[in-house]
């Protein structure tokens, strides 16, 4: 009897094990950023982009400021030498396919064209791109890779951080430091408020 009772409590240990795993598991799966790392760097939020004006690789004129379609501009910081970076090119062509009715996406590359060529025809990349050398950066703000920007039509910066891959790409189009940050002092200041009030009852 006792070795039928061991065995029983040996199978609920595994099944309760296995059962964790899975809880633990589908909980990761499931969870989802809900603002972007380097978002406390960058070009200033709420104010015109430090520089409107670029000419692509391809000697095309292009401006952030998007009075004609009204549509706002993604501008994904990147460097041919970033191997961070390699994840995001794969999903430039699919957002652009996806939300190019209300946005269209700009790349920034520090780089020769040289270096950004093979790149561009490696990843199949149709968006303007735009070579920039170390002074590029340091006009427009901006020393990490690969960092994005989501501009107005007007061409203020609107939300900025590190996008690594598609789920970034979205949040970077959907998430605003502004609000966050608002909601974060909220939350501060109701807690603030909540333990003067506790410290005056004692």
């Amino acid at each position: 009897m006792q070795s039928i009772a061991d065995f029983v409590l040996y199978v609920l240990v595994i099944t309760l094990t296995i059962t964790v795993f899975r809880m633990k598991n589908k909980m990761y799966m499931t969870y989802k950023k809900k603002e972007l790392a380097g978002a406390d760097v960058g070009a200033p939020l709420a104010e015109v982009f430090p520089r409107t004006e670029f000419t692509t690789i391809d000697g095309e004129k292009i401006s952030l400021i998007d009075a004609d379609t009204n549509k706002f501009t993604v501008l994904l910081v990147t460097s041919p030498g970033c191997e961070s970076c390699k994840s995001l090119y794969p999903h430039i062509n699919p957002f652009v396919q996806k939300h190019g009715d209300k946005y269209r996406v700009v790349s920034v590359m520090f780089g020769d064209v040289e270096n950004i060529e093979p790149l561009r025809k490696t990843y199949n990349l149709t968006n303007p791109i735009v070579s920039v050398t170390l002074e590029g950066l340091r006009e427009i703000k901006t020393d990490r890779f690969p960092f994005g920007y989501l501009l107005s039509p007007e061409g203020k910066v609107i939300s900025r951080g590190l996008v690594g891959n598609g789920e970034d790409l979205e949040l970077l189009r959907t998430w605003s430091p502004l609000t966050s940050q608002k909601k974060r002092f909220q939350r501060f200041s109701f807690i603030r408020k909540f333990a003067d009030e506790t410290k005056v009852a004692n």
